[in-house]
């Protein structure tokens, strides 16, 4: 023990951590402790700093942004042509929203709206008047025409804002919340519209909530962790009101009670107070925060961003930091070679015995180290035993290092195999690549760069990016890049956007711009991807061209549908009428009249859903060449003397399944209007058919907006050669009531694509302004039989008692000019105004009731849901299904169900009056079947 003791103390390795203990670990720990104190201080300080600026530079965005809302809502509310908007709605919407002069106003000021509506980016914009009631809206939603001081909604904060600005006469806006006829949350700006000094009435507009989100959510500065929390106070909690980074359905979702561990940020915020400081958040994780108040919206707001991110400058610091030690380190090994060279000559020797060794000597001593009593004794000893095992090692080591070299020789082969993968991927892109230096310089591009520009290589590298930029931006390009010269201020980084550019012969084109910023070795250079989105933008028109008329097909099916409704009630009253004043020839005259007009209202409403592709349909097979041959001598009489009609017809044709009377119309239709395109000069008009075969590469290329399926198709082509037409007009020639004639109501051409499309057809325009005209025509072959099945008229119904029919109608017009029907023909009528109460008088009366006369559109249960809820209660009642559409689109959701019959809107009191009693004597039957 005495002995080891003694080899302790002589040991070299205590003699030099004496030294290291007593000069360099308390140096190095000083010196560190020292650098760590001082980089949290002024890290702590310069983040709270940062998140502070950010703070407010938030709250004042968003200041900014209620600012400018209420700025335009002021703005909008001087203009004349609100006023006079504002003056014609409310005088209109006295005589009812359905009224026409209320229909006629809205048509005229909503296109100005809209317009002001998608400029500004709102969700919605109201009329209210002083009374509270809101005369006009865009969206249309369950507030619209109700009253804020009386309605639904009275405790809404569209009325809060509307009182506010009424009683103040000055701009207001809301804070957000949840808003039941939007179905989200929402928030409202409001402002008077004064006239001649006194307030008329309220302009109110209501925010888009994804758009104010975007404002909110603008995480630039805030790092991958960073968050944005806003929340409004309430007694017990604060309510969020905005998404989050780490929980995008939080707005008015998630709440955080008072007394929560987290709570504390939020709750001050909410409640008017600032501060800062490390938190920890709702996810568990420490953050650094600042919080304060928003005045405008009343909320509170807390950014953060995790403390492990905020604080990653510790790298940067690492290394001045590792500097400062390795320099005490340093030193102390330098005093500590001073202390302990007269110590380390033992050490020296055996250093040079290791030499030799390295060397390859076979004759090593040692023995003049084995006796001294430390670590060197030790070492020399264990030299004997290492030269032993030197061989071994040292063939161990050979081996090692050849399996290194073919490790080594593979990943130089991975590498080459990657580098030109990556470049096969650069040359054969379709998208051109290239880079620029800081300058704008082309460094390189691939292959797609010279083709979509028609340059070559050496022609664009070393050269400015601008000359691939139209003339007017290039001030633009070299101002952004003097920007970012100066302040690092980037404009494009990271961005997609679509922009203009240049080819070699002049013509400039849509690109699809985007540039990255990469750093090669020690230069800043950038990536830049370009596509040219010729052919996308034009498919893009073509794809908007076909939504904006299946839009307006759908508002003049809805508009023709409401037609039927007030003709129903037109006709049905004057047929009524006229049963009542018999022997009355004036009274008989004008009630002829009203019939008369009537039945030309109901036309129109026919050609309305013939654009629509709802119109009723007769289908049967016809052969389109011997139809145009009997069609010949009308067609003839309809045009021109000096036009003569050529026809070019196919004597092969197969048969296609359509309605006669409305192909008749759309061909009569066609060849009109090539003769007043001819007008009073000589000309002809050719009417061509054939049988063709259709591909898929066909119809993308001809027909790309019409969803058509290959196979046989009849091609019927009506050419002129009359004045033509230029583009501008052609792209107009299908809406509603365009038309280029002096008078006429400009459904021709609507109603024809209508009725092509209701027959799975497709129908393109040629023409050249002074070159005439072809319309070509696709209708798809017949493939089945159909029959068409006439009925003759019968004899007046007389009086008899017959039993009790439910009418369930929420046009009270069309409820009794229906009843006085059935009336007349002995029944005894039950009445309901909507799908409930034709619920409940059932449920009542069902034991009386015979038969129902059921609406198919109606508030609060429609048509299919009251159908649903009688059959449930008395399965075999005979239900007859009313409706302004077709009979094929009303019942299609019927078939199978029981349904025991249909009538179409308009109908006279006899249809009515034979069709119930038909089905009463018939008994109730399957309408499917």
């Amino acid at each position: 023990m005495k002995n080891i003791l003694a080899s302790i103390r002589k040991s070299i390795f205590n003699e030099l951590m004496v030294l290291v203990t007593i000069i360099i670990i308390p140096l190095s720990l000083a010196l560190s402790a020292y650098v760590f104190s001082s980089f949290n201080q002024v890290t702590h300080q310069l983040q709270l700093a940062s998140l502070g600026s950010l703070a407010t530079a938030k709250a004042n965005t968003i200041n900014q942004y209620i600012d400018n809302h209420l700025n335009h809502t002021e703005t909008l509310s001087m203009i004349p042509s609100t006023k006079m908007a504002f003056k014609g709605f409310d005088l209109s919407f006295q005589q009812g929203i359905d009224s026409k002069e209320y229909q006629r106003i809205q048509s005229t000021y909503d296109p100005f709206f809209r317009r002001y509506l998608a400029h500004w980016n709102y969700y919605d914009l109201f009329l209210i008047d002083a009374k509270g009631n809101i005369i006009y809206s865009i969206k249309h939603e369950k507030d619209f025409a109700t009253n804020l001081h009386t309605g639904a909604y009275r405790n809404s904060d569209l009325s809060k804002v509307f009182q506010q600005s009424l009683n103040m006469l000055q701009s207001n806006n809301s804070t957000f919340s949840f808003y039941e006829p939007s179905q989200e949350a929402a928030a409202f700006v409001a402002t008077p519209i004064i006239d001649q000094g006194k307030a008329i009435g309220v302009l109110a507009l209501q925010f888009d909530t994804d758009a104010f989100y975007d404002v909110i959510n603008n995480l630039i500065g805030l790092g991958q962790t960073g968050e944005i929390v806003i929340g409004q106070d309430f007694p017990d909690k604060v309510l969020l009101t905005a998404p989050l980074r780490h929980d995008p359905d939080a707005a008015f979702q998630r709440s955080i009670s008072h007394s929560a561990s987290n709570a504390r940020p939020i709750r001050e915020g909410s409640q008017g107070k600032t501060g800062s400081g490390i938190i920890i958040d709702w996810r568990g994780e420490e953050a650094i925060a600042v919080w304060q108040y928003i005045p405008s919206l009343k909320w509170g707001m807390v950014v953060k961003i995790d403390t492990e991110e905020a604080f990653n400058q510790w790298g940067y610091i690492e290394k001045n930091l590792i500097g400062l030690i390795g320099i005490s380190l340093l030193l102390g090994s330098f005093l500590l070679y001073l202390f302990t060279r007269h110590v380390t000559k033992p050490l020296r020797q055996l250093t040079q015995i290791s030499h030799d060794v390295a060397a390859g000597k076979q004759s090593v001593k040692v023995d003049g180290l084995l006796h001294i009593n430390n670590e060197v004794g030790v070492l020399a000893n264990a030299f004997s035993k290492m030269l032993q095992q030197s061989q071994h090692s040292k063939l161990a080591l050979e081996d090692t290092v050849n399996r290194l070299a073919e490790s080594n020789k593979t990943l130089d082969q991975r590498v080459k195999e990657q580098i030109e993968h990556i470049q096969a991927i650069v040359e054969y892109s379709s998208d051109g690549i290239l880079t620029m230096d800081q300058h704008g310089e082309i460094q390189s591009l691939n292959p797609a760069i010279c083709h979509i520009f028609n340059y070559e290589a050496h022609e664009l590298l070393g050269q400015k990016i601008t000359k691939l930029i139209p003339e007017e931006y290039r001030g633009q390009h070299q101002d952004a890049l003097q920007q970012y010269q100066r302040n690092g201020q980037k404009t494009l980084n990271n961005q997609s956007l679509e922009i203009e550019g240049l080819r070699k012969s002049g013509e400039v084109f849509p690109i699809d711009l985007s540039i990255n910023e990469m750093h090669v070795d020690s230069n800043m250079l950038y990536l830049g991807t370009i596509r040219d989105i010729t052919n996308y933008n034009i498919k893009r028109e073509k794809i908007e061209h076909t939504q904006r008329l299946e839009s307006l097909g759908v508002l003049a099916g809805g508009i023709a549908h409401d037609f039927n409704n007030l003709l129903t009630v037109i006709l049905g009253n004057a047929a009524l009428a006229k049963i009542k004043m018999q022997n009355n020839q004036d009274a008989d005259d004008l009630l002829n009249n009203i019939e008369t007009a009537s039945e030309r209202a109901a036309a129109l409403c026919k050609q309305m859903l013939a654009y629509s592709g709802k119109g009723k349909l007769v289908i049967e097979n016809i052969n389109l060449t011997t139809l145009l041959k009997e069609m010949v001598n009308l067609l003839e009489v309809s045009i021109q003397k000096k036009i003569s009609i050529h026809l070019d017809l196919s004597e092969h044709l197969l048969p296609i399944s359509a309605d006669t009377a409305q192909i008749q119309q759309v061909i009569m239709n066609l060849v009109i209007n090539a003769s007043e395109a001819i007008d009073d000069k000589s000309g002809i008009i050719t009417i061509h058919t054939e049988l063709i075969d259709v591909d898929l590469s066909y119809i993308q290329s001809i027909y790309s907006q019409d969803d058509l399926q290959a196979g046989q198709y009849i091609n019927i082509e009506v050419s002129d050669t009359g004045c033509g037409m230029d583009k501008k007009t052609q792209a107009h020639i299908f809406e509603p009531f365009f038309t280029t004639k002096f008078t006429g109501r400009g459904l021709g051409m609507s109603a024809i694509l209508g009725i092509v499309r209701g027959h799975q057809g497709a129908i393109k325009v040629y023409s050249e302004k002074g070159k005439g005209t072809t319309f070509k025509i696709l209708l798809p072959c017949s493939s089945e039989s159909h029959h068409v099945i006439k009925t003759s008229h019968t004899e007046v119904i007389e009086y008899q008692e017959r039993g009790t029919i439910l009418v369930v109608d929420d046009e009270e017009g069309i409820r009794e000019m229906a009843g006085m029907a059935l009336k007349e023909a002995g029944f005894h009528i039950i009445y309901a105004n909507d799908g409930t109460e034709g619920v409940k008088a059932f449920k009542k009366h069902q034991k009386d009731i015979c038969a129902v006369l059921l609406d198919m559109t109606m508030p609060n249960l429609n048509g299919e849901e009251v159908f649903r809820a009688i059959k449930l209660i008395q399965t075999n009642i005979p239900v007859i299904l009313s409706s302004g559409y077709n009979e094929q689109d009303a019942t299609k959701r019927f078939i199978g169900k029981g349904l025991a019959g249909f009538i179409q809107k308009p109908y006279s009191p006899h249809a009515l009056q034979k069709k119930v009693i038909d089905i009463l004597k018939t008994g109730v039957t399957n309408f499917s079947e």
